[in-house]
């Protein structure tokens, strides 16, 4: 099983997109989706802002954030609950319950029981104080009311079916030198030879049109979708892409 940041990085990559273009998308900033993306999340600012961050980076890529969510809960060992509160209050209990019977002296057991409750509450608000290098973690259960009304609005995005992308995003890249001729809604955009090893994203309204001497060289990504080779390699091949995916290029 893919760990979450592996699970992360691959829907990213899947659709062609940039850690700089996620974050333009999600309004996080790049170190911390890069931080996700290396199962580094404790560097998010928090565990209320870490989940915050992998609910919208997960809805943003596509994915169901839940599964993820309850992977980083189980590492993180939330669903236990710690029992020193719990034992603490044990013997204040028990003081109260000897409040009926009469004494002659003073309660010295249930005084000492109330003592130490103090002292065991008091140090918890101490270590949740000074976590995360002095600053305060927040003690509430749920995110900020900015936050939460954000992340609530993109949770919901999986369930919906994916609106059809308005304009073609053409993600080229090159496995082998190539020539290339490339046109935007019919405007002359490059031409020339691209050496192996190069990238490059087109973006039009209605149409990218391409003439390549090497097709099998260059691998395509249409909104998101690996179309794999442009044509066969050495030969020199035509292709037209639109926002419902390849056509026939005439001419």
């Amino acid at each position: 099983m893919p760990s979450i940041g592996e699970a992360l990085r691959s829907a990213r990559e899947g659709q062609g997109a940039t850690i700089d273009e996620a974050a333009a998308a999600t309004r996080i900033r790049p170190v911390h989706l890069e931080a996700l993306e290396r199962d580094e999340l404790g560097s998010a600012g928090g565990a209320v802002y870490a989940k915050g961050f992998l609910r919208q980076y997960a809805s943003y890529l596509g994915l169901d954030p839940a599964p993820l969510l309850e992977v980083y809960q189980e590492q993180k060992g939330e669903a236990a609950k710690p029992p020193v509160l719990q034992g603490g209050l044990r013997p204040i209990e028990a003081g109260f319950g000897g409040f009926g019977r009469k004494r002659r002296g003073p309660n010295w057991t249930m005084l000492g029981s109330l003592a130490a409750a103090a002292v065991v509450v008091a140090g918890l608000i101490s270590l949740l104080s000074a976590r995360s290098g002095g600053e305060p973690e927040p003690v509430v259960a749920q995110p900020s009311t900015t936050l939460r009304i954000a992340v609530q609005g993109r949770a919901a995005a999986p369930a919906r079916p994916r609106r059809a992308p308005a304009g073609v995003r053409l993600v080229l890249k090159w496995e082998g030198d190539s020539w290339i001729s490339v046109r935007l809604d019919g405007e002359l955009e490059f031409q020339g030879t691209v050496e192996k090893g190069e990238r490059r994203t087109y973006s039009a309204k209605r149409r990218v049109d391409l003439v390549l001497g090497n097709a099998g060289a260059v691998i395509t990504n249409l909104n998101g979708r690996n179309l794999g080779p442009a044509g066969p390699p050495g030969q020199v091949t035509r292709r037209a892409y639109t926002p419902k995916g390849q056509v026939s290029a005439s001419g």
